[in-house]
Parts: C-alpha cells; sequence; structure tokens
C-alpha cells in the first residue's frame, strides 16, 4: 500500500509542477480544470482501492482496479444523467403551482 501512495503522491507533484510551468500557455482557468480532474481521479481512484480487496502486486489486480473503477465511474455518470433527465422532466413553471404569501 505504501507503493500506491508513493506513485499518488508523485503523480501529483508532477501534475502540480506543470500547472505551475504552464501558466503562460493555458490561463488560469484551464489550470483550475486539469487540477479539479486530476484531484478527482486520484480522490476517486483512492476510495475505491481502499473499499475493495484488490492486491496490486500483480498485474491482474491491477486489471481488477480498473474495471472496478471504470464500473463505478459508469455508474456514478448512469446515475447523473438519471437526476438530470429526473430534473427536466418536472414542471418548472410558474403555473405548475400556487404559492401564496
Amino acid at each position: 500500500m505504501s507503493l500506491i501512495i508513493i506513485v499518488a503522491v508523485l503523480f501529483v507533484i508532477v501534475v502540480l509542477v506543470y500547472l505551475y510551468r504552464s501558466q503562460s500557455l493555458h490561463g488560469p482557468i484551464i489550470n483550475f480544470f486539469i487540477a479539479a480532474v486530476v484531484l478527482f481521479v486520484v480522490i476517486s481512484l483512492g476510495y475505491i482501492y481502499i473499499t475493495s480487496d484488490v492486491d496490486l502486486s500483480n498485474l491482474d489486480g491491477i486489471v481488477n482496479l480498473m474495471k472496478l473503477y471504470l464500473n463505478w465511474l459508469g455508474g456514478l455518470m448512469k446515475n447523473t444523467g438519471n437526476i438530470a433527465g429526473y430534473a427536466v422532466k418536472q414542471e418548472w413553471g410558474t403555473n405548475s403551482t400556487n404559492i401564496t404569501g
């Protein structure tokens, strides 16, 4: 497990150095989105690793972790789509409810 933490910390350091060096190329908004995506991936991969019983000492364990992560990510996107679809189908007009005040 300590190897995973070292790799994750090194990955975050590399991304932070890249973001610092690329300020003039991209600008702060793109750098914010890059940092947000990297932070999301690192935290969500850590969550999946902690909640599963995957052994990362061999290639099969890494493949299983990636399968679990992609399955979790697909479920997250499906649920987000369901919530958005439910919200779109609602009656949002001003005539749908009578509010007296």
